[in-house]
């Protein structure tokens, strides 16, 4: 399998931002004669300062097509491009797997956890403090990740989020451990940190109240091979996340419906 091709190019915008383009990826797993497709001719333009959900199907390659971009497994072909506004950044893309316990170091508490960089100079600005405070954790900044219940592990991935220097974020399933209530706020205090980032993030999730709160655009997709269904943008929605909400089931009813006749 060839190695993955990711190349960072220049922009010239005042608007410090990444765009991260797929171009006609191939990828597969396994070896012949049992080798399985992930992706065939895939393409789409992640563009910057946007926030992306894909939603589809469990088994369909949401997570892995999150695993590709974060250059944890390589393509067969294509392109992986993403183009920053300032240049290459020491630091661009920040990937926070399903399993966000694989995401957390052991023997570094809270605080560290949030700020993990160590070749990286400590922001002075007190964000890792103030997000930490806005999450609910300030009282545990200096506890372990095993003295934190599974919602206040994933709370602290989600501070990482925040104040990483980072331009494009990958977060796989973000809320999976999180209660009910704090889910809606979080998503807006998400959204009011990244925009004026410019962050661009893109992440998998399943319930379509929640990546509307989240998300300016959502992809549905069915699969495996991950295939796109449809893409609809907060902006064509009238404002109403309502509307929003009934776009997306509309195309997630469509992938169930296609799923039907392939069981069938």
């Amino acid at each position: 399998m060839a190695a993955s091709e990711v190349r960072a190019n220049n922009q010239s915008t005042s608007i410090d931002c990444c765009t991260y383009s797929v171009s006609a990826v191939d990828a597969s797993y396994g070896a012949a004669p049992s080798q399985s497709n992930i992706l065939e001719n895939f393409s789409f333009e992640f563009k910057g300062g946007n926030v992306y959900v894909i939603m589809g199907p469990n088994g369909c390659g949401k997570s892995t097509l999150l695993r590709i971009l974060a250059g944890e497994i390589s393509i067969d072909s294509g392109t992986l491009t993403f183009r920053c506004s300032r240049g290459r950044h020491r630091k661009t893309i920040e990937y926070i797997p399903q399993d966000y316990r694989q995401a957390l170091f052991p023997w570094k508490t809270t605080r560290e956890n949030v700020w993990p960089w160590q070749n990286l100079r400590t922001p002075d600005n007190g964000s890792i403090d103030t997000a930490l405070e806005r999450f609910g954790l300030g009282q545990f900044h200096g506890k372990y990740p095993h003295e934190l219940s599974g919602g206040q592990q994933q709370i602290i991935l989600l501070s990482r989020s925040v104040v990483a220097p980072d331009q494009i974020l990958l977060l796989d399933e973000p809320f999976s451990a999180l209660d009910v209530v704090r889910r809606a706020y979080i998503s807006e205090y998400l959204r009011q940190q990244w925009q004026p980032e410019s962050k661009t993030v893109i992440c998998a999730m399943h319930e379509p109240e929640e990546a509307v709160l989240l998300a300016d655009v959502i992809l549905v997709f069915h699969g495996p091979p991950l295939n796109l269904v449809g893409v609809v943008s907060r902006s064509d929605s009238e404002s109403s996340l309502e509307t929003f909400r009934e776009h997306v089931e509309a195309l997630i009813r469509e992938v169930a419906k296609e799923e039907k006749n392939v069981d069938a």
